[in-house]
């Protein structure tokens, strides 16, 4: 009976994963371009280190604050205090995703305090709480970038049943990846503007949910040294195969985040 369970629960979770991963495929993000530098997003994750949050919650306050800025960009208006909506950011993103994640206002309160060395009354950080929503019309993203990756890695890495669980390495590499994001974009983007059909290219990549995830797998791959063990060419193209991307785009986007990772030559 045990047995039975077991694997009705099996079958039950990879047709979850399968549905997921088809939504990923039709799925798009609208084409933008990156408004935060490094030195912005270093902070959401110094903030979600210090208060011991998980990726998710991470990579979530990145995406919701970049659409908060874009707002606020559309409607001319200025952000009178960086830190407090970084902050106040994560504290709706913690919520957002939930579970352990979750922060109470005493820690926005004290973490506030500590950083910038002043108080912040609950109707303050309620306010910039509020304004947050009001500007994304009460609506958080569904998933992020961090579950794109995770549907991906249940759907195709899982099952190669490698000798070594590379998902860490994976969310580690994607942590890097969009904390160097604005670099990387415009790098990219200047490879692929030398005329309008390369740079129609490169916006179709950029709103494709797997581009990422595909880049950041190959690129976790080889620096485990997996290429022994599995044939890279093949994975190559079982991944564009999945993700409907030219595995060398995948690769060129592979190398630029090996290159983060190393300062060495690429992949």
């Amino acid at each position: 009976m045990s047995i039975m369970k077991h694997t009705e629960k099996d079958d039950i979770h990879q047709y979850l994963v399968k549905e997921w991963y088809k939504e990923m495929i039709i799925a798009s993000r609208p084409y933008s371009e990156p408004l935060m530098e490094k030195s912005t997003v270093d902070l959401i994750k110094l903030c979600c280190d210090s208060l011991r949050l998980d990726d998710h919650v991470f990579i979530m306050s990145t995406e919701v604050l970049e659409q908060y800025i874009r707002v606020k960009n559309d409607q001319n208006a200025v952000i009178s205090d960086c830190v407090l909506d970084v902050v106040c950011t994560i504290f709706v993103c913690s919520k957002h995703v939930g579970e352990q994640s979750e922060l109470r206002i005493t820690n926005v309160k004290s973490f506030l305090k500590r950083v910038t060395c002043r108080d912040f009354d609950n109707i303050t950080i309620r306010k910039c709480e509020m304004d947050i929503l009001r500007s994304l019309d009460y609506k958080l993203p569904l998933k992020s970038k961090m579950d794109d990756l995770n549907t991906f890695y249940m759907y195709y890495v899982k099952p190669l049943e490698l000798r070594i669980d590379i998902s860490s390495l994976c969310s580690e590499l994607l942590n890097l990846t969009v904390i160097s994001w604005f670099r990387i974009f415009h790098e990219l983007k200047r490879t692929y503007s030398k005329n309008e059909e390369s740079f129609e290219v490169f916006q179709k990549l950029v709103v494709n949910s797997c581009y990422v995830p595909c880049s950041i797998i190959l690129c976790a791959l080889h620096l485990t040294n997996s290429y022994h063990a599995l044939n890279l060419d093949k994975v190559s193209l079982e991944l564009e195969r999945l993700s409907q991307i030219h595995s060398d785009h995948l690769q060129y986007l592979a190398n630029k985040i090996y290159d983060r990772t190393s300062g060495c030559k690429s992949v």
